[in-house]
């Protein structure tokens, strides 16, 4: 449907293809028109994304031009990610943008569906994107799926966190992306990372990352990005610590509460710092969660199952994947069969509403990236 809509009388249309060289700045003029200057920020896209429109990465940034003018481009950034005992293939999503005048002819849900084929071709046991706009993805077999937990500290809940003297706060430097690896490598849910991606992640516009050593041995680290945690490693009572201790250092205590003017709107005077944590028994997010600091959970994002028998295999070998067409997938655990679309496949895998008791016993499975690898 896609295809007819796009009307090629207007232009010889080329792609969805990978994208060239020179076409990368086209392709980043796009991706800050849509996405940056029409909502009224900075030009920062290829600031904010330079691991995603890299030379390395053409292959997966995909194309689709009518009439020598870029109509649609996606990306594709690839990761791995631990979710218990298995490894999971993830193609992250970003930049799904269209030329505002060409909107509303199927051009992104070409590319979007080359996308699909992408990742599929390159091993990928699913997709996953961010987006406002969920209805949309919906038509192409996407879903909202699994979970995440957002803490918000203030001034009054910030006095529950520990103080632990012996420990040192500082930016990260250089000599401690190694230190970071080690403990990023230890959480049970997250994107493996090389040694490479660190400086990358870490240069990002207001991304920031500070370290708390012991004895001069770095024991956790947390990522702001403004004014929001987005990521930390190390056992939960050192990462709250160093959370706490960089809340005191961007906090003004001498702002007052009351703010209210006659006629303008109520700010917030305070700094409201925000933690973003995977659902689990485990590190900074489970010792807020023993405190009792009240958790919003939201979805991870959108997820797309790419290649239903290779990701059951993964997480759920004994369930036999009998059909995996695009509209539906058919299922069968020992004697139980289930056919289901490949939306309501997505909770089935990981929830987090559970649909069916099919294979409760081990789904969902838990899945979680942190928002310096999500894309």
């Amino acid at each position: 449907m896609e295809a007819a809509q796009f009307d090629a009388s207007r232009g010889v249309v080329d792609g969805p293809r990978a994208c060239r060289g020179h076409e990368l700045p086209m392709v980043l003029d796009l991706g800050n028109l849509v996405m940056r200057v029409d909502a009224g920020r900075p030009p920062t896209y290829g600031r904010d994304w330079p691991h995603v429109y890299s030379p390395a990465n053409l292959a997966n940034v995909r194309v689709l031009f009518r009439g020598g003018e870029l109509a649609s481009s996606i990306a594709i950034f690839p990761t791995t990610v631990r979710t218990g005992a298995a490894e999971l293939r993830v193609g992250g999503i970003n930049g799904v943008v269209t030329r505002p005048d060409l909107r509303k002819q199927g051009a992104a849900g070409l590319v979007l569906r080359d996308c699909h084929r992408k990742v599929r071709e390159d091993g990928c046991d699913l997709a996953l994107l961010s987006t406002v706009i969920v209805d949309w993805y919906r038509r192409f077999g996407w879903e909202l799926g699994a979970l995440q937990r957002t803490f918000a500290l203030d001034r009054n809940t910030i006095r529950y966190l520990p103080t632990l003297p012996d420990l040192e706060v500082a930016v990260a430097g250089v000599a401690d992306l190694d230190a970071l690896g080690v403990l990023h490598e230890r959480e049970p849910l997250g994107a493996r990372r090389a040694a490479d991606p660190w400086p990358i992640l870490l240069g990002r516009p207001r991304v920031k990352a500070y370290v708390a050593r012991r004895l001069g041995e770095v024991v956790a680290y947390t990522v702001l990005s403004g004014d929001a945690v987005i990521e930390t490693g190390g056992p939960g009572d050192l990462a709250a610590a160093l959370v706490a201790e960089l809340y005191r250092r961007h906090d003004d205590p001498d702002v007052s509460t009351s703010t209210y003017e006659r006629g303008r709107p109520p700010r917030v005077p305070t700094l409201r710092l925000q933690v973003h944590a995977p659902p689990l028994d485990d590190g900074l997010g489970a010792f807020l969660q023993r405190l009792g600091v009240p958790a919003q959970l939201d979805y991870l994002g959108m997820i797309r199952v790419v290649n239903a028998r290779q990701l059951l295999g993964k997480l759920a070998p004994r369930v036999v994947v009998e059909r995996d067409d695009e509209d539906e997938v058919t299922l069968r655990d020992g004697q139980e069969w289930l056919s289901l679309s490949r939306r309501d496949l997505v909770k089935l895998c990981f929830g987090p509403e559970r649909i069916t008791p099919f294979a409760s016993d081990v789904l969902p499975a838990p899945f979680y990236q942190f928002p310096m690898d999500r894309v």
